[in-house]
């Protein structure tokens, strides 16, 4: 009887396949999720110090008008 040998498509899907097989899957995103919302909650909080310390100041359009010349520049790409 010939051997069969499965072979991945390419390595990552070997190793998604044995991490999600092995239930790691499912810790690894819970572990990544609870850091990424501790992060958000610090990168918040920072952007509230900042805002005390700075305030706040709302940017708006005053003024929309076109600057003409004798010289016209025609816009192109580099």
């Amino acid at each position: 009887m010939p051997e069969e040998h499965h072979t991945p498509a390419s390595p990552s899907d070997a190793v998604e396949r044995l991490v999600a097989d092995g239930g790691s899957y499912e810790l690894l995103k819970k572990r990544l999720q609870t850091q990424g919302d501790a992060l958000m909650g610090k990168a918040q909080a920072l952007n509230e110090a900042r805002l005390d310390a700075f305030g706040r100041s709302e940017q708006s359009l005053l003024l929309r008008t076109r600057a003409r010349t004798d010289n016209n520049c025609v816009a192109r790409d580099l």
